[in-house]
């Protein structure tokens, strides 16, 4: 299936759960080379367990080594197609150096990830509305057509093929 069709299937199922629930937990949704596919949720309880051996870590490091752990786990579990998504905010335009989630102009979206170890890596957003006393709703999903795609989700998986 080529990358863009899994990431409107992805896209599709997000749609429907938000629908249903209002909301989205973070998953990836996670496909093996002999194609097996199975969804489960980042690593949990980091901060806890370091924690615990007296180590004080940032969000950030906390992100970095999760993303870190599926990294590993994807090389291990022999993963050659993956997407994550989850809630986020974003700031259209920003210069302020305010991060998003304290920005007056956020907007809340579920942010989509979609990685194929050949056909390369694509995103997407998907905007959330929420109008009080109303029941939330998604906009269109708005697709990064950019082969510049950087950041945390980017490169989990050793690529073969090119960005698309």
């Amino acid at each position: 299936m080529p990358i863009r069709e899994f990431l409107e299937e992805v896209a599709r199922n997000i749609i429907s759960v938000f629908d249903m629930h209002g909301e989205i937990l973070p998953m990836y949704h996670i496909v093996k080379r002999n194609g097996d596919e199975f969804i489960m949720p980042p690593p949990q309880n980091i901060e806890k367990m370091l924690e615990a051996k007296g180590v004080t870590v940032t969000q950030d490091e906390i992100k970095d080594l999760s993303i870190s752990i599926m990294r590993k786990f994807f090389e291990e579990a022999d993963v050659v197609r993956y997407a994550f998504f989850d809630e986020a905010w974003i700031v259209e335009n920003a210069t302020s150096g305010i991060r998003p989630k304290e920005h007056p102009d956020r907007k809340e979206i579920i942010l989509l990830s979609v990685e194929d170890e050949n056909q390369g890596l694509m995103m997407a957003q998907l905007a959330i509305i929420r109008i009080p006393n109303a029941k939330p709703f998604l906009g269109p999903m708005q697709i990064d057509d950019s082969k510049l795609v950087s950041g945390r989700l980017a490169g989990l998986l050793p690529h073969k093929g090119k960005v698309h």
